[in-house]
């Protein structure tokens, strides 16, 4: 069966590390692409796990094309605080190497932490505008692309028109979106419009289903997204990013989660009539 695109994940809704004792799931899985953060390998203090866990999973046709920084308060490269917004600048630059070292094409990054409800807006975009001025040379020399994650509630670049004031004048070659479909709050019946109007800046996906109020993370179809609207848009944009699955907590099991998101997507994919 031919399937438009390939099941991808983040390896932290498999596992919360990356271990030696997941890797043989991981490699007979049919799971082709995964996303990585620096959380899965704190505990690799030689680095050599990463090397094997890279090596193997590669010689399986395995592939890595994005790679999540981390988002706690010291990450928030919008902040008004300008020695808070350097310092995260920093942080996000000593993370590069490693999405490097594992073939990343693709930098997630979230615009800012969560924000007040009265916290105004337009200070933390030019703050964010500035971080990415200064990171696109050395994004350019690893020839990395950065996607800034659709942000749900208050956070800076919670609504395509803000996402797009932030990006706008930059490089699409450089800078585009990770479309979290969780993030949307009660606006999920214009994602397929949402997905049409980002076009080419669509670099990636953060897929799992809600309640159509709050973020989830539930499995699709277990919430109120028509998923086969949803890919019906992609194709008509021509997306060919990473189809990545981004659910809630795990169960202990990892083999069994694997097999989890192998059957969703198996029947997503057929639901969709594919």
């Amino acid at each position: 069966m031919s399937y438009p695109f390939s099941l991808g994940v983040s390896v932290t809704g498999i596992a919360p590390r990356f271990t030696p004792e997941i890797l043989p799931d991981l490699e007979r899985s049919r799971i082709a692409t995964f996303e990585l953060c620096p959380k899965l390998f704190e505990e690799d203090y030689s680095g050599r796990w990463r090397v094997e866990a890279r090596d193997r999973l590669e010689r399986r046709g395995k592939r890595f094309p994005t790679y999540h920084i981390p988002f706690y308060p010291v990450d928030d490269i919008s902040s008004p605080d300008n020695a808070i917004r350097e310092n995260a600048v920093h942080r996000l630059l000593h993370h590069l190497g490693e999405a490097a070292f594992f073939g990343c094409e693709i930098l997630v990054v979230h615009p800012s932490r969560e924000l007040a409800a009265d916290e105004p807006h337009k200070i933390r975009i030019r703050q964010l505008r500035r971080s990415l001025q200064e990171l696109e040379p050395i994004l350019t020399a690893y020839h990395i692309r950065l996607a800034l994650e659709w942000l749900p509630r208050h956070c800076l670049g919670n609504s395509l028109e803000e996402l797009l004031t932030i990006l706008a004048d930059t490089g699409i070659d450089r800078y585009g979106v990770c479309l979290d479909v969780n993030h949307l709050m009660a606006d999920s019946r214009r994602l397929p419009e949402y997905v049409e109007r980002l076009g080419k800046r669509l670099f990636t996906l953060h897929l799992s289903d809600y309640d159509g109020i709050d973020e989830k993370h539930w499995m699709p179809g277990r919430g109120v997204i028509n998923w086969k609207e949803f890919l019906r848009s992609l194709i008509r944009i021509g997306y060919c990013g990473p189809f990545n699955y981004e659910c809630g907590e795990p169960s202990t099991d990892p083999k069994n989660n694997v097999e989890e998101y192998e059957r969703n997507f198996q029947s997503l994919m057929s639901a969709c009539g594919y």
